[in-house]
């Protein structure tokens, strides 16, 4: 399956998949981490080294599967998404360690709510081809939505 840039629904299809994936693969990861009886730097680790081999396992495909060469690393907006997963990655092992599981459940079953909630203070796109496309998809499946036109930005509320 080969994704397009600029093709918003090629954007959304992978961002269901991923998103999918991520979430079958996240249920088992709980059980197995109170299981290893680990401790917690051991398990940070090892969560890193794996997250690092899948995604260049889902990267290696999608380069193969696609006509375009995609960059492994990609500036900045790859820094931040590392910094990102590091951070995630040990906060989330520090709380099944020092917790119990069923706090650890109850808060990762709040993250859509709370990313909903933070998405209408911080979340805005540039204005550019590529976003359109998106803010258009957004449109087409929210009839609530309304666009917020700003200075080289576009805000859907």
């Amino acid at each position: 399956m080969s994704f397009r840039t600029g093709d918003a629904h090629g954007h959304i299809q992978k961002g269901l998949l991923i998103t999918t994936a991520a979430g079958l693969l996240y249920t088992l990861d709980l059980p197995l981490l109170r299981l290893s009886l680990a401790d917690m730097w051991t398990m940070v680790s090892a969560r890193g080294f794996f997250i690092f081999i899948s995604l260049m396992a889902i990267w290696l495909i999608e380069r193969y599967l696609s006509r375009e060469r995609l960059p492994f690393f990609c500036g900045v907006p790859s820094l931040n998404v590392i910094i990102s997963v590091i951070l995630s990655s040990t906060c989330y092992i520090g709380a099944v360690v020092t917790t119990n599981a069923a706090n650890v459940v109850f808060i990762s079953a709040l993250i859509p709510l709370i990313t909903a909630t933070m998405s209408n203070v911080f979340i805005a796109f540039q204005t550019n081809e590529e976003s359109r496309g998106i803010v258009d998809a957004i449109l087409d499946d929210n009839s609530q939505a309304t666009v917020n036109q700003q200075p080289a930005m576009v805000r859907v509320d």
